[in-house]
């Protein structure tokens, strides 16, 4: 049998103070990088659920785990895919079908255009992401993070109350990355 597999890969990431950020632009990212992903995660669920089985892959952000100043609604919106894929994968338990949430860092296309290096993140390629994706397909997992490295260090700081967490972002200046 052939397993079914289903992507969900859309963003779109305007930089702005969340103050100044226009109506029509909040609802566009919600729209693109949340309600997209949710109405196309709920259609594959319907198809892959009857057959008992399936691989659901979102791709969310590493800003899915983080907020970062300047693309607030970005992050939320990303924080949404998230959650969607961490109460799929509990509700879809037991049947057949897999879920896996892709948190790239920062990946080199139009979206992370001026987005400079950064010493902490490593910045990776499309073709590396879509090797990520391969992987988890290969051996289901929930969370994907892209470089894997990250897992390492999201475990690590999970550890350090919110305060040394901010402390530690602002003073590697890996909180204005993506301003």
């Amino acid at each position: 049998y052939t397993t079914l597999f289903r992507s969900n890969n859309a963003g779109i990431m305007p930089v702005a103070g969340f103050e100044e950020e226009s109506a029509a632009s909040i609802a566009r990212q919600l729209d693109i990088n949340l309600h997209a992903v949710l109405i196309g995660t709920q259609e594959a669920v319907k198809r892959m659920r009857p057959r008992g089985h399936g691989h659901i892959v979102n791709v969310a952000s590493a800003a899915g785990k983080g907020g970062f100043p300047g693309v607030v609604t970005y992050c939320s919106t990303k924080f949404g895919v998230v959650g969607l894929c961490e109460a799929l994968h509990a509700e879809l338990y037991g049947s057949g079908v897999d879920v896996s949430c892709v948190m790239p860092a920062i990946v080199r296309t139009e979206l992370t255009d001026g987005v400079p290096e950064h010493w902490m993140v490593k910045t990776q390629t499309p073709e590396q992401v879509a090797d990520a994706i391969v992987g988890a397909l290969k051996k289901p997992r929930l969370d994907v993070y892209v470089p894997n490295s990250l897992n390492a260090l999201n475990r690590v700081m999970a550890l350090v109350p919110r305060r040394g967490q901010s402390w530690f972002l602002r003073a590697t200046k890996a909180d204005r990355l993506l301003a």
